[in-house]
């Protein structure tokens, strides 16, 4: 060792890489495990947070059975728009709290959105049709409108007491229930939780086979796109099958100025991420 050590050599500053003062975080960030790991690095071991919102969902119908429970009736159907809504919320930063099955009565319908009411920040009702409009517009004021997709979905909005607790009466069909979601719903959410929405991710494709329209309703077709643009669209002519959206990969977007559109036409796709899925809008 024949040279002289340099001045502060090995060595580095108090506050070179990061000075006291500097922002680490801002209001409204979310946590994310790297972020997480600042805090640590400074050594804070507790912050403080808002808390996510809580959202109550639930399904209204008499032939509906709950999955894992037998069918004992040629009518009855699984219930999978309980599990799709609560998955998606849960998704955006949500604590759900989903419920069992309402039966189709005013009392029962009552009876659990007055117990619910207490602990939601926002409460999300899949079909019950106009028995259930009914029944709210008796709790509160119903602002009901009827939206120009997938068959005219009907979707109705209402304040809750004092507090004006969001409720949301989604349409039964599971894709029209899920595209009802990601368009009304999820903007909700994002507000409760002080975070900006993603838009989603679209994509043009050409259709590899016709796909039949209703003029002055935007259709959202579920369909898988392939690597070459091509769009497959997946199931029948107005199915709500949960099947269906598993398969697909995009919703093809048929404008409501058409009435319906010829194979080879191009369309413009909405990119389904489970992760963050982006609000289609009409």
């Amino acid at each position: 060792i024949g040279e002289e050590a340099r001045l502060y050599q090995n060595l580095r500053r108090a506050g070179s890489e990061l000075a006291d003062g500097t922002p680490l975080l801002r209001a409204g960030d979310v946590l994310t495990p790297r972020s997480v790991a600042v805090l640590a690095e400074v050594g804070l071991d507790k912050v403080l947070v808002r808390p996510r919102p809580r959202v109550v969902v639930f399904t209204v119908g008499e032939t509906l059975v709950a999955p894992g429970q037998p069918l004992t009736r040629p009518q009855q159907r699984y219930d999978a728009a309980t599990a799709l809504i609560t998955a998606a919320a849960r998704g955006d930063g949500a604590t759900v709290y989903p419920l069992d099955i309402v039966p189709s009565q005013p009392g029962a319908v009552k009876q659990a959105i007055s117990e619910q009411q207490i602990r939601a920040d926002l409460i999300v009702v899949v079909g019950g049709g106009d028995m259930i409009r009914d029944v709210v517009d008796d709790m509160a004021d119903l602002d009901e409108a009827v939206v120009a997709i997938n068959r005219e979905s009907r979707i109705a909005y209402a304040g809750l007491g004092d507090a004006r607790t969001p409720l949301v009466i989604l349409p039964s069909g599971v894709i029209s229930a899920y595209v009802a979601y990601h368009a009304l719903v999820r903007p909700v959410i994002n507000k409760l939780n002080e975070v900006d929405p993603l838009s989603a991710t679209r994509e043009e494709g050409r259709l590899a086979e016709a796909v039949a329209g209703s003029e002055g309703v935007t259709q959202f077709v579920p369909a898988i796109r392939d690597a070459d643009g091509t769009v497959r669209p997946v199931g029948a002519a107005d199915s709500e099958l949960a099947w269906d959206l598993a398969r697909a990969n995009v919703l093809a977007v048929i404008p409501e100025d058409w009435s319906g559109a010829d194979a080879g036409a191009t369309v413009e796709c909405l990119v389904l991420d489970d992760a963050r899925v982006g609000a289609p809008r009409p």
